[in-house]
């Protein structure tokens, strides 16, 4: 089944993800990461009924929170996926880079992985979203599969994910960037040289309390 082995892949991100079945009225929150400016941000999902008349359908908003060092905050680029009902769900935070100022979250919504890419400099508008298609993972081998994480981003802003040289030996690449075009239904994840300059996540830290 796919299912699982999205579950098993992409979970080194040095921080535990947050589970839960779409149902109405849930809410749970990632944990807690700093920003480059003395901040705070966290991702929260709250999933309830869609409202559409017979639809039977969920949804799942993600909702953004940046809290800055004198105490307000924003809470603000929301995203939705309307699915069914009691899907499983997944989600965490793989990282911050201070450098460019985004946020990568990994979203697994029942069969369909997604990568948010958040832009902390216009807190106000909406993530780039990478949906994967289901036959990019099928594609390498299991232990290669349970060793990706997002590492970082390109250049021109587009999120990096990479196996472990151990767990990837034979693979033909070992990293990859994430594009996805505005005509196009999934993102493609194309073979990067290993020399190509990225930009890297920051390390997690205990966040300032």
């Amino acid at each position: 089944m796919f299912m699982p082995m999205l579950i098993a892949a992409f979970v080194l991100t040095g921080q535990s993800a947050q589970t839960l079945e779409c149902g109405n009225l849930i809410t749970k929150t990632s944990e807690t990461w700093p920003d480059w400016a003395g901040g705070k941000v966290s991702l929260t999902v709250h999933t309830e009924d869609d409202r559409a008349k017979d639809s039977h359908q969920c949804m799942s908003q993600y909702t953004l929170r940046i809290v800055r060092p004198d105490g307000t905050s924003t809470d603000s680029q929301v995203y939705s996926v309307i699915d069914d009902w009691g899907r499983p769900i997944k989600f965490w935070i793989s990282g911050v880079s201070p450098v460019v100022h985004r946020l990568i979250a990994t979203i697994i919504e029942g069969e369909s992985w997604q990568l948010l890419v958040y832009d902390l400099n216009a807190p106000h508008s909406s993530p780039a979203v990478y949906v994967f298609s289901k036959g990019f993972l099928p594609k390498l081998s299991s232990s290669c599969r349970q060793s990706l994480g997002v590492v970082g981003l390109t250049q021109s802003g587009n999120p990096v994910i990479a196996g472990n040289d151990a767990a990837c030996t034979g693979e033909a690449h070992k990293r990859w960037k994430v594009k996805q075009d505005a005509a196009e239904q999934y993102a493609r994840a194309l073979p990067m040289p290993q020399h190509d300059v990225i930009v890297l996540l920051a390390p997690r830290r205990p966040p300032t309390l």
